[in-house]
């Protein structure tokens, strides 16, 4: 009936059914099994075990440890299971005498697509892999390093960022609050620098306009009416004598 195929210069790909599951089941979406550690922590995600390290996918971060670091693995949640034993074959037919994909390591999580009797559909490595295998090859908890210290005592898998932290809205950004708010704004516009850059004929103009204040401010009050210098006008108002040889 699913005997659809793509293809694809001249080969077969992907039958359709494939890719329908592929696009309904996204791999991992809700497996979860916990991993814990023989220093006592634990590691909460979606498992996979290849070239003796054991690496768990979690919510936003991956972990990765040495099999020799690890005591025993727990199947939690989801549409998954735990490969019981070391090196199960993932066979192409559910049958004993087919052709093997790959060996699956002890531990390694993997996702069920369907189950016909004794025979169990699953997919592994992220979908990577899709395949058959026995009923009794997969549980829900795989020991590793046994035995382990009676005084270990196993702590609750770290929180994520999110748990953590919280759901973390975006806030705008106003930049003149963080400019007027900032120790060097007031050294700013306390020094020249704060209202521009001025040329050395500006500061000369302004120094003269300082001057010419005050000594207008001399001449108008009483004591300094008799002893106050001409301004520039009266200097060019009186005539100018010639000078004698």
């Amino acid at each position: 009936m699913f005997r659809l195929y793509f293809k694809r210069a001249g080969r077969r790909v992907l039958p359709l059914s494939v890719l329908v599951l592929a696009i309904l089941c996204p791999s991992g979406a809700s497996a979860t099994s916990k991993v814990f550690l023989t220093h006592g922590e634990t590691r909460l995600g979606f498992v996979s075990v290849r070239d003796g390290r054991v690496t768990v996918r979690g919510e936003d971060r991956l972990f990765q440890h040495g099999e020799d670091a690890v005591h025993r693995i727990e199947h939690v949640t989801g549409e998954s299971s735990l490969i019981g034993k070391d090196n199960i074959l993932l066979r192409e037919t559910p049958q004993k005498l087919t052709k093997t994909l790959i060996a699956l390591p002890k531990g390694c999580e993997v996702n069920i697509l369907d189950r016909t009797g004794e025979w169990i559909k699953v997919e592994a490595y992220g979908g990577q892999h899709q395949g058959f295998v026995s009923a009794e090859e997969l549980s829900d908890t795989v020991l590793f390093n046994p035995p382990i210290r009676a005084d270990i005592v196993f702590k609750a898998p770290p929180p994520s960022l999110k748990e953590k932290y919280g759901a973390q809205e975006p806030k705008p950004v106003d930049i003149d609050e963080i400019l007027t708010s900032s120790p060097f704004h007031q050294m700013f516009n306390e020094t020249s620098f704060g209202g521009g850059i001025r040329s050395p004929l500006d500061r000369a103009r302004e120094e003269a306009e300082k001057q010419a204040e005050q000594a207008q401010i001399q001449s108008s009050s009483p004591e300094g009416a008799g002893s106050s210098a001409p301004t520039h006008e009266e200097q060019l108002s009186q005539p100018v004598e010639p000078k004698t040889r």
